[in-house]
């Protein structure tokens, strides 16, 4: 009987959508965002694009073990850790296009760390240039973020005790710095 409602289901689901394909999990053409930040296509998903601060305090204990990300090349979902996972969705990116993003948002990040992150991936795109080849640093309340304390009060921030936010890139270097100023 359990078999036959779940058998009912999926097939329920994808008669309302007939491009279920186009907009699966596994689909090659989505690009995926860890808690607004980019990490690729899903087929070419790269960790690294976490700041190392952020990977090494936070992700590496939380959401993924680390040492299996460098191993597993063919999936590299296979290394999350579905606890940790409170919403994952998918959005389309255009209209006309089957393309669409994947957000993977973890349980522990609060409203205003996603709206930094956003406002992060915005400027990244306002500035014409690649998020692969640029270095994120956190300054917040004039000091950089460098401890697990201070990852996990970041990763922690409410929008509403955000005062400003403000991106400085430089190019030379291949580092933006973001500065946030609490209320």
């Amino acid at each position: 009987m359990k078999h036959a409602i779940k058998i009912l289901l999926i097939t329920i689901c994808l008669c309302l959508n007939p491009n279920a394909n186009a907009h699966s999990p596994n689909s090659d053409s989505l690009s995926v965002y860890i808690d607004n930040i980019f990490m690729g296509k899903r087929c070419c998903i790269d960790f690294d694009k976490i700041p190392s601060v952020l990977l090494k305090n936070y992700y590496c204990n939380y959401l993924f073990e680390c040492s299996q990300i460098k191993t597993s090349f063919n999936d590299p979902f296979s290394s999350i850790n579905q606890k940790a996972i409170k919403k994952l969705f998918i959005e389309k990116s255009d209209v006309l296009s089957t393309n669409g993003i994947l957000h993977v948002r973890t349980g522990k990040a609060k409203e205003g760390y996603l709206y930094v992150n956003k406002y992060i991936m915005d400027n990244v795109a306002n500035l014409d240039c690649k998020p692969d080849n640029i270095k994120i640093i956190y300054v917040y309340n004039d000091k950089e973020v460098e401890t697990k304390d201070e990852v996990m009060q970041l990763i922690g921030l409410r929008k509403w005790r955000i005062k400003t936010v403000k991106v400085v890139q430089y190019e030379q270097l291949g580092v933006m710095t973001v500065y946030i100023v609490g209320k």
